[in-house]
């Protein structure tokens, strides 16, 4: 992690964590918390789109440009602010 505050933060993210006897665990969840990694850069993606009934119901077609990513079709509902 970055810096103190970014270890602090997390620390409080997993305070909920408990040892098992099947390893360490979240409570909620029952996974294993792992601390997050830098990208190395900025994650980046494009979408196109259309929009219905006076923006109230969207269809998109989206895709991450970071890799060999598959373009995913996605449906918004409610208004882009």
């Amino acid at each position: 992690l970055s810096g103190p505050l970014a270890r602090a933060s997390f620390a409080q993210l997993i305070s909920g964590v408990t040892s098992g006897t099947s390893g360490v665990t979240s409570g909620s969840t029952g996974l294993a918390p792992t601390e997050p990694t830098a990208t190395g850069s900025a994650r980046t993606s494009v979408a196109f789109g259309l929009r219905f009934f006076g923006g109230a119901i969207g269809v998109n077609l989206a895709r991450a440009l970071d890799g060999s990513e598959r373009w995913r079709l996605r449906m918004t509902f409610g208004q882009l602010f």
